[in-house]
């Protein structure tokens, strides 16, 4: 139970950074599609750079992190 516990709050902790982020490029892209129907097209892509670029910047935090924890 307490293992389950640690797990919890680590995502929550740990992880807020990303689910921040995440939450907003959603916003940003909900902003851009009431521009009107001109962007439509273009917004699937526009989210998936936003959350590309979220998690590869989220990866590059936990690796600097992990080689703390190493060395």
């Amino acid at each position: 139970m307490r293992s389950i516990w640690e797990t919890a709050v680590g995502l929550l902790v740990e992880d807020s950074q990303l689910a921040i982020g995440i939450v907003l490029a959603l916003a940003i892209t909900w902003a851009l599609s009431t521009l009107g129907a001109g962007v439509e097209p273009l917004i699937g892509w526009v989210l998936l750079v936003l959350l590309l670029a979220v998690l590869f910047v989220n990866l590059i935090i936990t690796a600097r992190r992990a080689k703390k924890r190493i060395a």
